[in-house]
């Protein structure tokens, strides 16, 4: 080895040193940018929960609505239900989907007993739905919302 054996070190040193000072500023940035992805996929997140939330607080609404109505004195009245009933399904399919709505309209799984009467069927049909409503209230933090859904317009 000459006397100039330990500057291939020196040199090496140097180039890592100078590579790694030069590269500094891009890993900087590679770390910002996936931090800033992030932070963006957390607010898109809370949005995704504040409207999870006005949805849920909407079917609640209808659930209560659909307890009044299973008062005796409305259970006579079949327009009062069928009303709710149409306004509940077209908030459902808006929020979610068209299945989501004909399920809530879906008796299939549930025995009901009555005296045939119009009272007996209007009850059964609306404890059906309150069924229903109360068990999508259950499952709706993970069902998707549609992105087109406005709570705003179901708040009156």
């Amino acid at each position: 080895m000459s006397t100039y054996g330990w500057s291939i070190f020196v040199w090496a040193l140097a180039t890592i040193t100078l590579v790694r000072f030069v590269l500094a500023p891009y890993w900087m940035w590679q770390e910002d940018a996936k931090k800033l992805a992030e932070f963006k996929k957390q607010e898109v997140s809370a949005d995704g929960l504040s409207l999870q939330r006005d949805v849920k607080a909407l079917l609640g609404k209808r659930l209560t609505d659909g307890k009044v109505l299973m008062r005796k004195a409305h259970v006579e009245n079949t327009v009062m239900i069928q009303d709710w009933t149409t306004r509940t399904r077209n908030l459902i399919e808006e929020a979610f989907d068209l299945g989501k709505a004909a399920l809530f309209l879906d008796s299939s799984g549930y025995t009901f007993y009555g005296d045939n009467s119009r009272r007996s069927k209007n009850k059964n049909w609306l404890d059906g739905r309150l069924r229903r409503l109360a068990d999508l209230i259950q499952r709706g933090e993970h069902l998707q919302i549609s992105q087109d859904f406005d709570p705003k317009n179901w708040e009156a």
